[in-house]
């Protein structure tokens, strides 16, 4: 029986908002991360620009479980990761799990707090290893289809790559069963290794963590489920959709997050993300 394990880089696939760990891949796959003393060759070329997004893991319009920017920071959530809910339903993922052999859903997890964004610089030679591997595992190319496993009430996982050579996407619904193979397998194993990236590029091609606070946040009302336990936006902080500058001593959890707020007197949900390399603000 095919077993599904849990990832913190899956979204569900229905309508997307207008506007998202193994720690190696083993030797036994033929892929060696871990501490690497070894400086590879700079052979996959890519834009330095700050502004674009060399890897972006995690669907358009929700807070990316990681982006790469072409100056080689990379962005991460520093809390739990946001592995938010449907942008059509606002409803958390169910995920399958194993339980007396047979697939059952998963209790739908509680919404996360509003998450706050660190990042880390990348060495030239640590992008060469994120690169390397991602063409190794041939996404530097236009993929071919990802086989749909035949699950329902999953999400799917989304991977960007632009270098010299093109912009590559990759989604595949329901990543995470224990006998993947082919290009999902290869899917995998990169989103898994990427998950760590001082252990995948070595400590020595990546500086320390620093927490980021960017100049402007995307913020947008939507409609969708209410959760149980929603977050309120902080009082006397006006709500104004767009690319915003906002008060961050305001925010006791971070800014990123989904809200509830009321706006000319009546409800209304809040998302807000941070300026990222690749967004639009």
């Amino acid at each position: 029986m095919n077993v599904r394990r849990l990832s913190t880089f899956v979204v569900p696939m229905s309508t997307l908002l207008v506007a998202s760990l193994l720690a190696s891949c083993g030797s036994s796959d033929g892929v060696t991360s871990g501490t690497s003393t070894k400086t590879p060759p700079v052979t996959i070329g890519y834009s330095a620009n700050a502004d674009d997004a060399i890897v972006r893991i995690g669907a358009p319009g929700w807070l990316p479980s990681l982006v790469i920017g072409g100056d080689g920071w990379a962005y991460q959530p520093s809390g739990d990761a946001a592995d938010w809910t449907s942008p059509e339903s606002m409803r958390p993922p169910v995920r399958p799990l194993s339980l007396g052999g047979s697939l059952r859903p998963a209790v739908a997890p509680a919404p996360p707090q509003p998450t706050p964004v660190q990042r880390r610089l990348l060495t030239p030679s640590g992008m060469q290893i994120v690169l390397a591997l991602a063409d190794e595992l041939d996404l530097l190319a236009v993929p071919d289809v990802y086989q749909d496993p035949g699950v329902t009430d999953s999400g799917s996982t989304f991977v960007r790559l632009s270098v010299a050579a093109g912009t590559f996407e990759h989604v595949a619904y329901a990543l995470g069963f224990d006998d993947e193979v082919g290009n999902r397998r290869n899917l995998e194993r990169f989103v898994d290794a990427v998950g760590d990236l001082e252990t995948l590029v070595g400590a020595d091609n990546i500086g320390p963590a620093e927490a980021y606070v960017p100049a402007v946040f995307a913020v947008s009302m939507y409609n969708g489920y209410s959760f149980d336990d929603e977050i309120t936006w902080p009082d006397r902080v006006p709500v104004e959709q767009g690319c915003v500058a906002l008060p961050v001593d305001r925010f006791p959890f971070g800014v990123a997050g989904l809200y509830t707020a009321e706006v000319d007197g009546s409800p209304a949900r809040v998302s807000v993300l941070p300026d990222l390399p690749g967004d639009d603000c």
